[in-house]
Formats: C-alpha cells, sequence, structure tokens
C-alpha cells in the first residue's frame, strides 16, 4: 500500500482570473476525460482553430500529454481561447 501526504497553499493571486475561470475549467475538464490523447488532436475534437498557433502562443506542444500541461500553460491557453472568442463576436 502506497500513501502520500499533499500540502495546498492558498495563492494570493490566483492563476486564473474571473475573465478566464469558466472557459479554463471546461477545457481542462474535457481533455482530461479524453483518455490517452494529444492535446492537438483534442483541441481539433472541439472545433477550436486555428490549434497550432494557439498551441504556440501557449507554449505547448501538438504532442504533448494533457497531464504533462503544468497549470501556468492551462491558464496561458484559457485565456487565449478567451480573448479569441472576444475578437470573433465583434
Amino acid at each position: 500500500m502506497w500513501s502520500a501526504v499533499v500540502k495546498m497553499e492558498r495563492r494570493e493571486v490566483p492563476i486564473v482570473g474571473n475573465a478566464e475561470y469558466s472557459t479554463f475549467k471546461k477545457l481542462v475538464k474535457y481533455c482530461f476525460s479524453q483518455r490517452r490523447k494529444q492535446i492537438g488532436t483534442i483541441l481539433k475534437r472541439m472545433g477550436i482553430e486555428p490549434i497550432d498557433r494557439l498551441l504556440a502562443d501557449a507554449g505547448i506542444e501538438h504532442t504533448e500529454r494533457p497531464e504533462r500541461i503544468e497549470i501556468e500553460r492551462w491558464a496561458k491557453l484559457a485565456g487565449l481561447l478567451v480573448r479569441m472568442t472576444i475578437k470573433t463576436r465583434k
């Protein structure tokens, strides 16, 4: 049997702002529900475009799996998606 202790500390400033939180939550939840898939494939299935530019701007490789992406890069990707959505609505 294995056990572990996890220590959590509250951040002074959240990594994800209020404007991005909903997108961040949906994105991470969906991506982690897709077992053994690469992030580029997952975003393509979600209908998100342009994938290559979006991932490059977030510092994420097309072939990375969700569990290898740090929270900061998830936050960056969510922020880019929010800004992209706002631009297309105008």
